[in-house]
């Protein structure tokens, strides 16, 4: 049994292409997003993570809709070698959130609560976009106000600033700093979709 592990660095970029972003909300930005030139921690260093894909909001009201990433490849585009059959597939992900204030005291005006922002699920689908399976769930984010200054959740409690409660009420792994991980469960791949060259869709 052979394992093959494709890694998305998004050092540049070109490494977006093949993802596809879908929104229906002019007020949702979306592409490629290096790091933040205001904040030094906001980003690890270009050498390990260059940077990750991005839904920002840019109105005073989060959008109702479901804003989402997709890649659509076969296994060898993968990795996989030509012929091989694929039994099991796992996908994780690192994720975060940043709201912060836009300069001059003036702080962005964006509002959430209960289960109206986060990320994920992160999916299984066939060529079709026919749901197979779920490698991990929703994923919430925390309640914010306009108006609440709060930075990149899930938080590193290295870097503590006035006023962040989610330090110590929202522990969770983080896998480089200031990112958290979300681990997906091994999925067992149908039989129709275990040839190397079978299509598929991330999303």
């Amino acid at each position: 049994m052979a394992e093959e592990i494709k890694i998305y660095h998004f050092t540049s970029n070109n490494e977006e292409d093949g993802w596809v972003a879908h929104t229906e909300d002019d007020g949702i930005m979306t592409g490629w997003y290096l790091r933040s030139k205001n904040y030094s921690q906001d980003y690890p260093p270009n050498t390990t993570y260059g940077g990750s894909l991005r839904m920002t909001a840019t109105g005073a009201v989060i959008s109702a809709t479901e804003n989402y990433w997709d890649l659509t490849v076969t296994w060898e585009n993968l990795g996989v070698p030509e012929g091989m059959i694929v039994t099991n597939v796992k996908l994780d992900y690192l994720y975060r959130w940043i709201c912060k204030g836009s300069g001059s005291g003036n702080n962005s005006t964006v509002e959430f609560a209960d289960d109206e922002a986060g990320t994920g699920p992160a999916e299984l689908r066939n060529s079709d976009g026919i749901l197979q399976d779920t490698f991990s769930g929703r994923i919430y984010c925390i309640d914010r106000t306009a108006g609440d200054q709060w930075m990149h959740y899930p938080e590193d409690p290295n870097y503590p600033y006035d006023g962040a409660p989610e330090h110590t009420a929202y522990p969770i792994p983080e896998i480089p700093p200031s990112w958290g991980q979300a681990e997906g469960d091994t999925l067992s791949v149908p039989e129709a979709m275990q040839s190397s060259d079978t299509t598929l869709l991330l999303q």
